[in-house]
């Protein structure tokens, strides 16, 4: 797929924690909040993605063909993140964006670059979900109902912003420039958008715990002594 091997390790470590502090948070709070669900999804596939991509690119491996299995994942997984915090007037644009989302994607290895990879089809994946993070990225910060800097969406939709933009053009990139130059691009953002992914899950964690205490102490209260 896609990274540069000195970056692997940073970012692999940020992605394990993540995966940790969502797995601890289901096995303490089962019901959650809403956006858990899919956020755990896209966290998890994430995570074992990049190892997979690391683990094959030290040994050399040639592993694009697991990027057409990841990409389309990955887009449904942000929009199914999005679908379930966007208000109703807002989730019209991401329903109908999935399947041209992905039609374009299966059109994509029909137009193959140089390069005889689907570049087009995942840059476009990752335009529309662009597209998806920041128009929420917009209406959410907007509201000022919510401390920015306390806030989980803030920093898990800055990583995908950030991921998609970078990704979005560095596929296009790679019949153009050498082909080393998209993996240096890519691995960077990779490794930063794992912090601010990382980040927000903190802040969920933190916010999850919360409530737990404040559920358990009532209880408590509740209980005959």
């Amino acid at each position: 797929m896609r990274y540069y091997l000195p970056y692997a390790i940073p970012s692999h470590i940020f992605q394990l924690l993540s995966a940790g502090l969502l797995i601890y948070i289901i096995v303490k709070r089962p019901n959650p909040t809403g956006y858990f669900l899919p956020l755990f999804f896209y966290a998890t596939t994430y995570c074992l993605a990049d190892m997979f991509s690391t683990v094959t690119a030290f040994f050399h491996i040639h592993n694009i063909k697991a990027a057409y299995i990841y990409y389309p994942l990955e887009y449904i997984f942000i929009s199914w993140l999005y679908l379930t915090i966007y208000p109703m007037r807002h989730k019209r644009y991401i329903i109908m964006s999935i399947p041209v989302g992905l039609l374009v994607f299966a059109l994509g290895f029909f137009f193959k670059g140089t390069s005889g990879h689907n570049f087009i089809g995942m840059s476009v994946l990752h335009t529309m979900l662009l597209i998806i993070a920041g128009r929420f990225f917009v209406w959410h910060t907007a509201k000022g109902q919510t401390e920015l800097k306390y806030d989980p969406l803030f920093y898990v939709t800055l990583g995908i912003m950030l991921d998609c933009g970078i990704t979005a053009i560095s596929y296009i990139l790679f019949d153009t420039f050498d082909f080393r130059l998209p993996f240096y691009f890519n691995s960077i953002s990779d490794c930063v958008t794992s912090a601010f992914v990382f980040t927000g899950i903190f802040f969920l964690y933190k916010s999850e715990m919360a409530v737990l205490k404040i559920l358990q102490e009532a209880e408590q209260e509740s209980s005959p002594t």
